[in-house]
């Protein structure tokens, strides 16, 4: 299911092959779906005889239009809310499942929101609230370019930035982190349903590994510059100490120079 899916998409997904993983990250909301996705064969039987156009509950080849549509209709309209009430003690598959799913799926919800805003953050704190892949990765190669030329990193160790510039190139992640942000504001997680629908895993994937990248070459960058200004410390307190004994030795040589004066002028 998808933010712009049409009733016709909603019925194909239902009966067609479902992926062994969901799109979503949060183990709440993949529960879900793996519970769902055990029971699908059987959930299909039913729905199919329950919507097909033939009489006495029988699978059909056809499914009903007016029988299909209700439901979609209605389920859109309750904001993908499942606000059907089971028989009270029916353990029979059905009931049974729908009211584990009902009960499960806020929760569900409200945890893979929390975790696709919680990215968006990651990537603000790392990268600037107003950044774009774009000054994104001119900001990083350019710093990066300079550490190399400067002395305070490496080609191999800046390897690692570089491999996670060129992933992050070729990801939407502009257009993941406005579709991440615009879930911050919505006051109803499974409202949203259809947006964890799509999960972005490339985009995510791609600017989490930059963000670990940048970090990791910028704490490798200031080691090195604290080793290089230790090693400037430590020459400059060498230095000053041999200055310093010459400027004894010079003393000691005017001492000298001095008493043999006096000697002379005795």
């Amino acid at each position: 299911m998808k933010p712009e899916a049409t009733t016709a998409d909603l019925i194909e997904g239902a009966f067609s092959a479902w992926p062994d993983e969901p799109a979503a990250t949060a183990s709440e909301l993949r529960a879900v779906y793996a519970k769902l996705l055990r029971r699908r064969t059987e959930l299909t039987e039913i729905a199919r005889s329950q919507l097909s156009s033939q009489k006495g509950g029988r699978s059909g080849a056809m499914l009903d239009p007016r029988r299909v549509l209700a439901p979609i209709r209605l389920l859109r309209r309750a904001k993908w809310a499942l606000g059907l009430t089971p028989p009270d003690g029916d353990q029979s598959l059905l009931p049974k499942l729908y009211r584990e799913t009902a009960d499960a799926l806020p929760a569900a919800a409200a945890a893979e929101q929390t975790r696709r805003v919680a990215w968006v953050r990651e990537m603000e704190e790392a990268f600037g609230a107003g950044a774009t892949r774009t000054s994104i990765i001119t900001t990083i190669a350019v710093a990066r370019e300079a550490a190399v030329e400067e002395g305070v990193g490496t080609q191999n160790n800046a390897r690692p930035l570089a491999d996670a510039l060129e992933r992050f190139r070729t990801v939407h992640f502009d257009a993941t982190v406005t579709a991440f942000r615009g879930l911050a504001g919505v006051a109803d997680p499974v409202a949203a349903l259809p947006e964890y629908g799509r999960g972005r895993a490339n985009a995510v994937e791609a600017g989490s590994a930059l963000r670990a990248a940048a970090a990791g070459f910028l704490d490798l960058v200031e080691r090195n510059l604290q080793a290089f200004g230790d090693d400037q410390s430590a020459r400059t307190g060498e230095v000053a100490k041999s200055l310093g004994e010459v400027e004894a030795a010079l003393a000691a040589i005017a001492s000298d120079l001095a008493a043999m004066e006096k000697q002379h002028a005795a």
